[in-house]
């Protein structure tokens, strides 16, 4: 980091593309709360019927 010559900032373009896409890869494992509507599930939570485990 000290004396770097590199710009750390940099995104585009990339360096190691290779990098970059394992990244995106990564992502695409998992999802984010706020990627996803979850009105329905907390209705369902907070309903009498919700955790009945029928």
């Amino acid at each position: 980091m000290i004396n770097c010559r590199a710009d750390l900032n940099q995104l585009v373009p990339f360096k190691y593309d290779w990098a970059w896409q394992k990244y995106l890869d990564g992502s695409a494992n998992h999802w984010m709360p706020q990627e996803i509507n979850m009105t329905g599930d907390i209705a369902l939570w907070k309903s009498e019927e919700g955790l009945t485990g029928k």
